[in-house]
């Protein structure tokens, strides 16, 4: 019913989902919950991105989120942060999805890409969950329906070497293929970073339409440029033409994301110097 992704880059962690819930009907809500510790000197903050059913998710969220403020600050270590949630969805599906008939689980199940930032855990984390297990990821995670996508345009290209504007950008084209190939896909794209300096920061000034329009207009000219390449009956006159086409439609591309940078990156941009823990 979704597609939802976490990564973890040298300035923090990148949370991203669309908002289509799918069952009787479609529906437009929330995907990503923000949860904030404020019991300690420095705030902690987790962020839940939510793939699969949103009563049992969110009841999961509620639970995982009292079992980690049970702890206390200095109680909130990865090793704990990894164990609590665990025992809290287990007992979510234990007692109200395995204890369904078997054809009825698949609606009800639920499954999380989790950023925190836990200043006892060695700063900003990247989690994902499968049924109750909950595993750190060092890399990215990407869940839902819409996740063979997410992988399959991901895998080639993610490195943690990129910068935080990039991942962005990377989450922005994976979201807008999901919405636009997978049924269950669909709404508002929504993002949300935590940055290696603790701050948490959803992207609402994010114009993430213009930015699929751009990745859409250079998607279609590099897939028209390579049926130019592959037909050996294009003559290398014609080719350098429509080659030179294509590096001027680029070149305006580039000017036209120029000039619009301060609002496609508003609110994106991370200071220098973050480093990885």
């Amino acid at each position: 019913m979704t597609i939802v992704a976490g990564f973890r880059v040298q300035q923090g962690v990148l949370l991203c989902a669309d908002t289509m819930y799918t069952g009787a009907m479609k529906i437009q809500q929330q995907k990503i919950f923000p949860v904030t510790f404020s019991d300690s000197a420095h705030p902690e903050h987790l962020v839940f991105a939510l793939a699969g059913s949103e009563a049992y998710g969110k009841m999961a969220i509620d639970d995982c989120t009292e079992a980690l403020r049970s702890l206390g600050p200095d109680g909130r270590t990865l090793k704990n942060v990894k164990m609590a949630p665990r025992s809290a969805i287990k007992a979510i599906h234990d007692g109200y999805i395995y204890s369904r008939p078997e054809y009825e689980r698949p609606a009800l199940e639920f499954g999380f890409v989790i950023g925190a930032w836990l200043p006892k855990g060695g700063g900003a984390k990247l989690f994902s969950t499968s049924g109750s297990a909950v595993n750190i990821q060092t890399d990215y995670s990407c869940l839902g329906t819409g996740d063979y996508l997410g992988h399959y345009l991901i895998r080639p290209v993610f490195t943690q070497m990129l910068n935080m504007n990039a991942v962005v950008l990377l989450a922005t084209q994976v979201l807008a293929a999901a919405k636009g190939y997978d049924a269950s896909c669909g709404g508002v794209s929504t993002f949300c970073i935590i940055t290696d300096g603790g701050e948490l920061r959803p992207l609402y000034d994010y114009f993430f339409f213009q930015v699929e329009g751009f990745v859409s207009q250079y998607d279609q000219q590099t897939r028209s440029l390579l049926f130019q390449i592959a037909d050996a009956g294009v003559t290398d006159e014609n080719f350098n033409r429509t080659l030179g086409m294509f590096v001027e439609s680029v070149k305006h591309l580039r000017e036209s994301w120029k000039r619009n940078a301060d609002i496609f990156e508003r609110g994106v941009r991370i200071s220098e110097g973050s480093r990885v823990d």
